[in-house]
């Protein structure tokens, strides 16, 4: 369906969308507030009103205001890692996520191009940035970020970064492009697949190399559900051959070029693979993940809610485990059926096979990075519902996808 209106260039609206962009995704502008992002978003979403189908917001926007009203009656309000105003902005930010994707359907179609490429822009400088503090001051910066170190990545600005690979992996692999885009797209995918490589998260890079095998499947079939077909295969296949596996994750993991953490995690995989139960790296990611789930046992319909969320109650680790420990099944799966229907909607209105493509694989890396880490960051949600099912506009002159 196309655009019934179109932003006027240089607007306020769009500018506000710049700069908010700018603040999520540039490491620099790390110390401003979240609250900030709050209210530069409310402004774009007052001054966009008449582009939005309010019908698509409605569910997610009820979802909202019950969670907040949840929030606010228990009282709750915690510190650090273990605070529930943090799995309370899970919401915020998918609820923003989708929203400018709907606003971003109706810009024109060269200021479209225009926020596309900054977010591309600022997550290479995070990413240059992040690495030089990683090799030059501490290889464990970007892991714990030491609050000296105020220009580091977070671990959202991390995360994005596989879904840009994937994306232009699928760009890469399917298009032939001009010498100059090509070139672009390589010294993209080089400089964020090295962040990866020199930060020493073991999750980042295998989701990394997941991601580019996902594109090299979809690009060489031509049917979406022989694709997910075929990964399911490989999948399979990786189970059957898992010893062997083991034995190139092993080879990695003395190859010397990770720190000693990171070679631990590697070679904690490869004990996984083989049975051998040696996964001490593991532990303490298993006992966060067995604090959620004793919960969700002990409330599996409704969860502990937000009055129980604590440390001991909620492991604040592994985004689906903790989901169902807050929420149980029934707050879970209408969230879950809210983003089902969103996405459908978006995929339907994908014109281009590499949106396609990219929309589908950031899908899957996003669950995947679910039920390892938190996911549902401001950062990786606009990855996936902005930048993926979009990924061809930034260097062509394509047709956007509409609504």
């Amino acid at each position: 369906m196309k655009s019934i209106l179109t932003h006027k260039k240089y607007s306020i609206d769009f500018m506000l969308i710049e700069i908010l962009m700018v603040l999520i995704f540039l490491s620099i502008f790390n110390q401003i507030n979240v609250g900030i992002h709050i209210v530069i978003f409310v402004l774009i979403v007052f001054l966009s009103s008449n582009y939005i189908p309010i019908k698509q917001i409605i569910p997610i926007l009820i979802i909202d205001l019950v969670v907040g009203v949840l929030f606010i009656s228990a009282g709750n309000y915690g510190t650090g890692f273990n605070d529930p105003l943090i799995n309370f902005l899970k919401f915020y930010n998918y609820t923003q996520a989708y929203t400018i994707y709907l606003i971003m359907c109706n810009m024109d179609l060269q200021l479209k191009k225009v926020v596309l490429k900054s977010i591309i822009f600022c997550v290479v400088v995070t990413a240059l940035i992040s690495m030089f503090y990683n090799v030059f001051v501490s290889d464990i910066a970007i892991r714990f970020r030491p609050p000296e170190m105020k220009f580091i990545c977070t671990f959202g600005q991390y995360y994005v970064t596989m879904f840009i690979i994937a994306a232009l992996s699928c760009k890469l692999l399917r298009e032939q492009e001009y010498a100059v885009n090509r070139t672009l797209i390589i010294i993209i995918g080089i400089v964020l697949l090295l962040l990866n490589i020199v930060g020493n998260l073991v999750t980042g890079l295998v989701l990394c190399v997941c991601g580019i095998l996902f594109a090299l499947v979809f690009t060489h079939t031509k049917n979406i559900k022989k694709s997910i077909v075929l990964v399911i295969l490989i999948f399979l296949l990786g189970l059957m051959f898992k010893s062997w596996i083991a034995f190139v994750v092993y080879r990695i993991s003395d190859l010397g070029i990770f720190n000693e953490i990171t070679s631990n995690k590697i070679e904690a995989i490869g004990n996984i693979l083989i049975g051998n139960g040696q996964v001490d790296t593991l532990n303490s990611r298993e006992k966060l993940s067995e604090f959620s789930m004793n919960s969700f046992y002990n409330s599996p319909y409704i969860g502990i809610g937000y009055k129980n969320y604590k440390f001991g109650t909620v492991g604040c680790h592994q985004e689906w485990s903790d989901f169902l420990a807050v929420f149980g099944i029934i707050g879970s799966l209408i969230f879950l059926l809210v983003i089902i229907k969103n996405s459908i909607n978006i995929y339907k209105h994908l014109d281009d096979q590499v949106d396609k493509d990219s929309f589908i694989i950031a899908l899957i890396l996003l669950i995947m990075l679910g039920f390892f880490n938190p996911a549902l960051m401001e950062e990786t949600l606009i990855g996936v519902f902005v930048v993926a099912p979009n990924i061809s506009l930034i260097f062509n002159e394509r047709n956007l996808s509409k609504i």
